[in-house]
């Protein structure tokens, strides 16, 4: 439209306003798609050779061959995984659910799964944290409901499709399943119900912070109700309605605050 609207104007202004206009753009596009190809190279443990070859390339638009000296290895290559921790998106790895959320969860929002006794809440939230975990997040895990042997069960099941009955009886059945699988670290903690508040949670996901020296990407907590409020709440925190308020208005406070 630009070329077609301005036939008067000579060809070479034409070429550095269309220039202008879509390196920016170009740029946007192809360091998406470095983040998708990493995102597919780390989870099927191959080298990030074609997120590294995407990122370069968008660093290149727009300067002369000359000029540019390439990747040098080091820091700076970095950029394309760093680029991961930064997405807009994280999927759930259930198709249907990333497909009508656009991409998946919004990074630095609050997901709840609701539903009956029952229902498959914590097995959700465990397939939410190993569907993280293959993308090489870093997952803080603290149930109130189902044990730490259960729940790590139910994660190594996940990975390897094997029973969990399975291998809470032999655990050692998904050793070598697993020792050739490339994942994120994932912390799991058991708390009291009730006696324990969000303050809590979120003091042992700081303490995986400071020893691991980078910011935990995913944190469940299975599950809200069962997570105490502080006598300071006051009357508000002694009935259902108004201490599940606290908790999970908590929850979302700092999901935005660490991903802001």
């Amino acid at each position: 439209d630009l070329f077609d609207d301005e036939l008067d104007v000579p060809v070479r202004v034409l070429e550095d306003e269309a220039c202008a206009l879509l390196l920016p753009m170009l740029k946007k596009r192809i360091r998406g798609d470095a983040v998708r190809a990493a995102l597919d190279e780390y989870g099927s443990g191959k080298p990030l050779d074609e997120a590294v070859k995407l990122s370069a390339q968008a660093d290149s638009l727009g300067v002369t061959a000359s000029a540019s000296l390439g990747v040098q290895l080091g820091a700076g290559s970095y950029e394309a995984i760093d680029e991961l921790r930064l997405l807009e998106k994280m999927p759930l790895g259930v198709a249907e659910l990333d497909s009508l959320l656009e991409g998946g969860m919004r990074r630095g929002c609050l997901g709840v799964y609701v539903g009956p006794t029952g229902a498959g809440k914590s097995v959700g939230l465990v397939h939410t944290g190993a569907s993280a975990l293959r993308l090489g997040f870093v997952v803080a895990h603290g149930t109130l409901e189902v044990s730490v042997p259960d729940t790590l069960a139910r994660y190594k099941g996940n990975f390897t499709g094997i029973p969990v009955n399975a291998i809470l009886a032999n655990p050692r059945c998904c050793e070598k399943d697993l020792a050739r699988r490339s994942l994120g670290p994932l912390f799991v903690k058991e708390f009291t119900p009730l006696a324990t508040t969000i303050q809590d949670i979120f003091a042992w996901v700081e303490l995986i912070e400071q020893k691991i020296g980078r910011l935990v990407d995913l944190l469940v907590v299975d599950y809200g109700d069962k997570v105490g409020v502080p006598k300071s709440a006051g009357r508000e925190g002694e009935h259902s309605y108004g201490s599940g308020r606290i908790v999970f208005e908590g929850l979302r406070t700092y999901a935005f605050e660490q991903h802001r």
